[in-house]
């Protein structure tokens, strides 16, 4: 790991700044052939540059480290098959976001099913599985099922003892999942919850933080409280343009969605004047 970074000494840089995915790229060519006799090091650093690749939003790069970490974690035994389910859930939500399904739902699956074994059905790795399986069937449209999954991960959370923080992870996945089944003020009172609880302990820059944030402002405009909703997204904006520039995805969703609700209310307001 300090090797990487002697790409930032001014002699060998030679005036040139190195970004944090040239560091990432050079760390990944090290480990094909560094630690060969630690391999419980080398998939541990595989997946935590994968981490990063996703928080840059280099998923094609993240799959590539993630999929090192996992072909090295298959051969763990016992408890360090733990690390090999938390592989698992970061391969599925990759294959989640692009679509495959398919593979997403056999990753979060084999997750599961190593949780179970290892942690119970009482503990809040299993509740995370749930929660990752009901987001397959959110994107399938099976709304009533992923309901049912988030709310069982939130009572098999609250039972195992999780946190406040962890309760209110699983929380924002099952207000979500109500605005889809036109329970906004239900949806409302469960977002609103999780994100004052994840404000507390994350803080307001956090990226789940937002996330929550992003549908609490869709379910303020569905339920038509506009002015609510246009102050949430209006903050919203402004947080992601402070952490990450005017030149990410999520800056620009999040001027989409601004614009494109202004819009629906500005058509609302028309229609309740007539």
């Amino acid at each position: 790991l300090v090797s990487l970074f002697e790409a930032s000494d001014p002699e060998k840089a030679k005036g040139r700044d190195v970004t944090a995915r040239e560091l990432l790229d050079r760390g990944m060519a090290r480990l094909e052939g560094d630690l060969k006799d630690e391999p419980q090091t080398r998939a541990a650093l595989f997946h935590t540059i994968g981490l990063v690749f996703v928080a840059l939003d280099q998923k094609d790069a993240a799959k590539a480290a993630f999929e090192q970490a996992l072909r090295i974690r298959r051969a763990v035994t016992g408890a360090d098959r733990l690390n090999l389910a938390e592989t698992l859930k970061e391969l599925g939500h990759i294959e989640a976001d692009r679509g495959n399904l398919e593979q997403a739902d056999a990753e979060y699956r084999e997750a599961l099913v190593i949780r179970r074994q290892l942690t119970g059905e009482n503990s809040v790795k299993f509740a995370d599985s749930l929660t990752n399986l009901g987001r397959i069937q959110w994107i399938r449209g099976q709304f009533q099922e992923a309901e049912k999954l988030f709310r069982e991960a939130v009572t098999v959370a609250a039972r195992a003892g999780a946190s406040e923080d962890d309760i209110a992870r699983l929380q924002s996945a099952l207000g979500s999942v109500l605005l889809q089944q036109d329970k906004s003020e239900a949806g409302i009172e469960i977002l609103t919850q999780s994100l004052q609880k994840l404000q507390r302990t994350r803080g307001p820059e956090n990226n789940l933080v937002l996330f929550v944030m992003n549908n609490l402002g869709a379910a303020l405009n569905q339920a038509g409280r506009y002015e609510e909703a246009e102050r949430i997204e209006r903050e919203l904006l402004g947080t992601r343009r402070k952490i990450l520039g005017n030149n990410h995805y999520d800056v620009a969703l999040a001027l989409y969605n601004l614009s494109n609700r202004s819009e629906e209310r500005r058509v609302g307001k028309e229609c309740r004047s007539r």
